[in-house]
This record gives structure tokens, C-alpha cells and sequence, in this order.
């Protein structure tokens, strides 16, 4: 029963859902709130009319029947507010707010008996709304002129205004020669003066502690997006917001992996404060992480002074060793640049490997992005054994970088259960 009422439902939900979203192209991301406020609005009103109308037309009454043309055409006339394409926000708010004295007008020349000029007490708070609290002068000039427009409507529309009666002349009838306010006259209106404008400072201090609140979350929301990215590449992250109980491990058939070390670092770490040797490391390691971005690489992870990257984790990219090999280079020629300007005694030595791995993130506290397996592994080794200052790789990286980078043959190198292993000094193009 419970799967049936859903389902029977969800068209209902559908057609609420597409008049929330009706007439948002083409406005700013403040705005999109109050034009989904005006659709909601402007659809509830025709809603609430319809009964009304139904009424009107199967009455056994020609005026009433003629009537339901009346309020069948100010439902109509409420239809614009959907159209986007050719309405600006403010024409879309104005519009509303004149259609709004137009049906209390319309309502009105029947007299006062449908009360339909009581909607008026509630625009204020409308109008805040809409306009924003940035137009609260506008705001305000619209709440004015609804409240005048109430007052109005209390003190000079009669009461009843006949079917057959000139609606003028029961105004005229209905305001005497001489006319004075009396003690309850002037209690009266500064009851609805006072009353409206509570209302107005209700919604405007409502909707500005809403707007900082806003603003505020919108804040942290940019800060927690960037922490992210810092985390994890932008797809696994968006994997994580998506099903963030989805367990993220990938198999990788050919990744190109980079290890950095900084050689010399242990020795100046105990010789420098903390604030030096961690703004040192800051300098470095922010100048690689444009590198690696300038690159289309990907930034691994830092564990104390060693640098990791991988280069093929975007399936787009199938250049990715010599990316990786031109990104080597780099990082040698900064890291001598900055060293040489700051006057500090480190080099920088890099292992280089291209092969298949796995990757996924652990951890449910400090949550990281690793790339695990023998590629891995001989990487490592391969910047372990690097002399200071250059770029390590093996026989096979070399094979299928040849025809761009110059090499240079190394001795041999045991590597844990892979044996003797080729090791070849990579070098730029003359």
C-alpha cells in the first residue's frame, strides 16, 4: 500500500519539481532561490483558485458564472512569472507584485465582504523575501505602498458592492463629506502600521542571518572542496561524494611512478629550526605540486622528505611516461635553483619506473589516495641508488622513451625478488 501511494505520487512530485526548476537559466546563483520562490508561489495561487473558479462556473448564477471568466483570466495572467527567456528578475518580481494589487483590486470591487485584501498583510515579508535584504529600501517602498493600498481599501470600499451597482458610486456613498479620524481610527492604523512593520524587520533580520549563514557555509564548503583535492585526484574524489561507502580500489595494467628524496636533508634538519626546515620543504615541494599540475600528473603523496608522483592513473593520458620524464627534469633544475638562491647544501636524486600497479584510499580517519606494487617498489629502489642530482630509471623506460631523452648506462642493481636490474641516468635533448 505504502509502494502504491508512492507511485501514485511521484507525478504530482515530478510536475512540483519541474515548476521549481522552471525559467533558472540565464540568473545569478542568489537569485535562484527567490525565483523558485516566485514559481512555488505563483503555483500554489493558481492551485488555491481553482476550487473557486469550479465554484463560480456550476453556481446557478450568471454572475457568478461570468465571474469564473474573471478569475479564470487573473490565473492566466499569473502565468508569465515561468517564462525566463525573456523576463529579467526584477521585471518577474515587479510583475508579481502588480499582479498582487491587481487580484485585491479585482477582489475589492465586489466590497470588502471576501476579504481578499488581507493578502496585502502578508507582502511585506513577500516582498523582503524576493527583493533580498541588498534591495531592502525597495523593499520597504513596496510594503509601503501595500500597506497604504490595505488601509485603503478598510476605510473606502464599502462593504458589499451590488452586482449591478457602479463600484464608484458605492465609494462615494461610502465616504461621508466631512470625514475625521477617530481615537480607534488612529489606534487601528498604527496597529497595522506597527504590525507590518515587525513583519518587514522580522523577514529582513531572518533572511540576513540566513544569508550569512550562507555565506558562511558556502566558505566552508570551498575550503573543504580544496582540502579534498589536495587529498585525492578530482575522479576518485568525485567517486567518494557520490557512494562515499564505495570501496575505491583500481587496477592499473601501465603507470609511470616517480620517487624524489632530497639527499643531504637528514644532516640539515638538525642543524635548522623547525620553522626552516619546514618553510624549506614548503618552498620545494609547492613549486613541484605546479609542476606536477602543469604536467596533467598526479601528486601522490610527500612522506617527510621524499616526493611521490604517478603519471597514467587518467586513462585520457597515454603520454604519461614522457611527461613523467620531462617533470624529472624539471624538479632537478628547481630544486638547484632554489637550493643555490637560499644557499642550503641539498640536491635532489629521482628513480624512475613504468609498469602495472594497484591504487585505491584507505582509512576511515585521515583518509589518503596510495598507489601500491612491484612498479612501486622498483621506483623506490631506483631513486635509493640514483646518484645526487639526477634521474634513475630502468631498461624498461628507457626502451620507450629512446628516441627523445638522451641516456646514460649505470652498473647494475639487485633488486629484492627481481634480480640484477638495468639502471640508466635519464638526460635532456641536446
Amino acid at each position: 500500500m505504502v509502494f502504491a501511494l508512492k507511485r501514485n505520487t511521484m507525478p504530482l512530485k515530478r510536475c512540483i519539481e519541474a515548476v521549481w526548476k522552471t525559467g533558472h537559466e540565464g540568473f545569478e546563483p542568489q537569485e535562484l532561490s527567490r525565483i523558485r520562490a516566485l514559481n512555488v508561489t505563483a503555483l500554489t495561487i493558481s492551485i488555491a483558485m481553482g476550487p473557486v473558479i469550479a465554484v463560480m462556473w456550476l453556481a446557478n448564477n450568471q454572475e457568478w458564472n461570468d465571474s469564473a471568466y474573471t478569475a479564470i483570466w487573473l490565473v492566466l495572467s499569473l502565468q508569465p512569472l515561468f517564462i525566463a527567456h525573456w523576463l529579467g528578475f526584477l521585471t518577474k518580481a515587479f510583475y508579481f507584485f502588480a499582479w498582487v494589487v491587481l487580484f485585491v483590486a479585482v477582489g475589492a470591487s465586489f466590497g470588502r465582504i471576501n476579504s481578499t485584501h488581507f493578502i496585502l498583510l502578508v507582502m511585506p515579508s513577500i516582498a523582503v523575501y524576493v527583493l533580498g535584504v541588498r534591495r531592502w529600501i525597495l523593499a520597504a517602498a513596496v510594503s509601503g505602498v501595500y500597506v497604504l493600498l490595505f488601509l485603503s481599501i478598510e476605510y473606502f470600499v464599502p462593504w458589499q458592492v451590488g452586482w449591478h451597482q457602479s463600484f464608484w458610486e458605492a465609494v462615494r456613498a461610502e465616504i461621508p463629506e466631512t470625514y475625521a479620524l477617530g481615537i480607534y481610527d488612529l489606534i487601528f492604523v498604527t496597529v497595522v502600521m506597527t504590525t507590518e512593520i515587525i513583519v518587514f524587520l522580522g523577514a529582513f533580520l531572518t533572511l540576513s542571518a540566513l544569508r550569512k549563514s550562507q555565506v558562511a557555509l558556502s566558505l566552508e564548503y570551498a575550503r573543504s572542496e580544496l582540502l579534498l583535492s589536495n587529498m585525492l585526484p578530482a575522479a576518485i574524489a568525485d567517486r567518494l561524494k557520490s557512494n562515499p561507502d564505495e570501496t575505491i580500489a583500481d587496477s592499473y595494467s601501465d603507470v609511470t611512478i616517480l620517487f624524489a628524496d632530497l639527499v643531504g636533508f637528514t644532516a640539515y634538519s638538525s642543524e635548522r629550526s623547525a620553522e626552516d626546515v619546514v618553510a624549506t620543504l614548503a618552498s620545494l615541494f609547492s613549486k613541484f605540486d605546479e609542476l606536477v599540475a602543469d604536467h596533467g600528473l598526479e601528486k601522490i603523496k610527500t612522506v617527510g622528505d621524499a616526493y611521490m608522483v604517478a603519471g597514467g592513473l587518467d586513462s585520457t593520458i597515454s603520454d604519461h611516461p614522457t611527461r613523467i620524464a620531462e617533470l624529472a627534469l624539471r624538479m632537478i633544475d628547481t630544486t638547484e635553483d632554489l637550493f643555490r638562491e637560499k644557499q642550503v647544501d641539498m640536491t635532489l636524486r629521482i628513480g624512475v619506473h613504468q609498469g602495472p600497479a594497484v591504487a585505491g584510499v584507505v582509512g576511515n580517519k585521515r583518509t589518503f589516495f596510495d598507489v601500491w606494487g612491484d612498479t612501486v617498489n622498483v621506483a623506490s629502489r631506483m631513486e635509493a641508488t640514483a646518484p645526487p642530482g639526477s634521474v634513475q630509471v630502468t631498461r624498461d623506460l628507457m626502451d620507450v622513451l629512446q628516441n627523445k631523452f638522451l641516456f646514460e648506462r649505470s652498473e647494475d642493481v639487485a633488486i629484492k625478488g627481481k634480480g640484477e636490474m638495468e639502471r640508466y641516468l635519464l638526460r635532456a635533448p641536446d
